[in-house]
């Protein structure tokens, strides 16, 4: 396995006012820098530590996430009440509802409340979709 493969993510942390870097196959770890390249080399160091130390005692390393194949579908179960609105809407573009949910997550220009796709996309970690605010401008709901 190559740890260069990890999926990296440097943000900007406003609590702590400094660049975070991140590895998503590592959600415990992450490193604080002055700079984005500081901040990523110093999760690289982190990883490869970890793995290392994970390796030493016999536990199973993380397999870097961009090197799953990913087959283009994904069910998301929705109470009923959401699953009208895009059918509905689908049905007056003249589109099926598979062609309008992968449209979403690329530019969705629905409310999240109403948009059961971008929602489900994105439980659980407070980010919105493109579209009502992007995670990578790290736009959160309501700023």
């Amino acid at each position: 396995m190559r740890l260069d493969h990890y999926a990296n993510r440097v943000t900007w942390s406003l609590e702590d006012g400094e660049h975070v870097g991140l590895r998503a196959e590592f959600p415990s770890l992450s490193w604080l820098a002055f700079t984005p390249e500081a901040a990523l080399a110093g999760i690289r160091q982190m990883t490869a530590k970890a793995a290392a130390d994970m390796q030493a005692s016999s536990e199973t390393i993380p397999e870097p996430l961009p090197d799953n194949r990913y087959s283009g579908e994904f069910k998301v179960h929705i109470p009923p009440q959401l699953h009208r609105t895009p059918a509905l809407q689908a049905a007056e573009q003249g589109i099926s509802l598979n062609r309008w949910a992968s449209a979403k997550p690329a530019g969705c220009g629905i409310r999240q409340s109403v948009c059961a796709v971008c929602a489900a996309a994105h439980i659980g970690r407070g980010w919105v979709g493109v579209g009502h605010g992007s995670a990578l401008s790290g736009s959160r709901p309501g700023s």
